[in-house]
């Protein structure tokens, strides 16, 4: 049973990142693997020096994507068994999306580290018919009566087909 969990830490090292700083390794995890659009499950181990796991720290996501105008969230981050923290966050878009980890320990500075993860495959948005991903309502097709928009501006183009009832 003691040799199963750190089997498990490492693969989930693997799966999403592993980064260095103030003496600590981060080992981010997202469940599923591959992060979707809604919400994923985010898992962080931390270990100190000499990768001995570290349980007794206060440990906080921060998600947002990187472009002009989008608000991050803060969320703490619960402490599990074998120094995993996790938490539950809705990745409400497609596209890149950064995950800012902030470990705090009494008595020691603060470590912060960013793991950029990608959400969904065909971008699309979380809880609107027609735009999440795999979903078969996003299929109108145009006709004369619609009225399509394209806004351009930060990282992307966003592309809007809007229905027009023949009352309009």
């Amino acid at each position: 049973m003691g040799e199963t969990q750190p089997e498990k830490t490492t693969q989930m090292a693997k799966a999403s990142g592993e980064k260095t700083a103030g003496g600590l390794t981060l080992a981010l995890s997202t469940e599923p693997a591959s992060p979707r659009i809604g919400e994923n499950l985010i898992r962080v181990t931390v270990k100190g020096e000499g990768g001995n796991l570290v349980v007794n720290a206060k440990v906080q996501l921060t998600y947002t994507m990187p472009m002009p105008g989008m608000m991050p969230a803060t969320v703490p981050m619960k402490p599990g068994k074998d120094g995993v923290y996790e938490t539950k966050v809705n990745l409400g878009m497609g596209g890149r999306w950064d995950l800012t980890v902030t470990v705090q320990r009494a008595g020691e500075a603060d470590v912060k580290e960013t793991f950029p993860v990608t959400a969904g495959s065909g971008g699309g948005m979380s809880g609107m018919q027609g735009m999440g991903e795999g979903d078969d309502h996003g299929k109108h097709l145009a006709n004369e009566t619609d009225q399509h928009v394209r806004i351009a501006g930060g990282d992307g183009i966003v592309s809007l087909l809007i229905p027009r009832h023949s009352s309009c």
